[in-house]
């Protein structure tokens, strides 16, 4: 997961949304009760201006944050 996730931060900050979404969805496939992989598609979400899942995302984010 923190592969993924890790990858998925680095597309991120690249500015490469579209692949960024792809691991955080994988991500989130291997621990969807993760509170951090939530919040990686969230911003890689928004940033492709998906604001409703965004949303959803960093919704989803909060919920299982500690």
């Amino acid at each position: 997961m923190m592969v993924h996730f890790g990858r998925a931060f680095a597309l991120y900050c690249e500015r490469r949304y579209d692949e960024a979404i792809d691991h955080a969805s994988r991500a989130i496939d291997l621990y969807p009760d993760y509170w951090l992989v939530h919040f990686g598609m969230g911003l890689a979400q928004s940033q492709k201006g998906l604001l409703q899942q965004s949303i959803a995302s960093l919704e989803m984010a909060v919920q299982l944050s500690p």
